[in-house]
């Protein structure tokens, strides 16, 4: 955004609509305020993924490269999980943000946590 003497201003507000533009431009949010992918975009089937990650074949690993692209958020496809129950319950301070992060790195799966992993200088 420009100001009116032509520097570059930076924006300090931002509603959760245009957060959420930004940030993942190839999802939308429905009436119920599930993120939704578009029909042209990538999702990722957990069972997929989980036999992926259990697989050595070289050849599966390259087809699945996509999946974990850090320039692209990837989202499972909202198929019904039957075969295993995945759930993360935690408490404040308990390494949430660090888990989340690591989940991320491991699968390619955006696990919806909205903050950075960062370090505090001022402790």
């Amino acid at each position: 955004m420009t100001g009116p003497d032509g520097t570059e201003e930076r924006k300090t507000f931002e509603k959760f609509s245009e957060r959420f533009l930004r940030l993942y431009p190839d999802y939308v949010l429905d009436e119920t305020m599930h993120i939704v992918a578009k029909p042209d975009t990538p999702v990722v089937n957990l069972q997929n993924l989980m036999n992926l990650l259990k697989s050595n074949d070289e050849a599966l690993w390259n087809e699945s490269k996509w999946i974990f692209d850090p320039n692209h958020f990837r989202f499972l496809d909202g198929a019904q999980n039957k075969t295993q129950k995945v759930a993360f319950c935690s408490f404040p301070r308990s390494g949430n943000t660090f888990f989340r992060k690591y989940v991320e790195l491991l699968s390619g799966i955006q696990t919806g946590a909205d903050n950075t992993l960062h370090v505090n200088v001022a402790l």
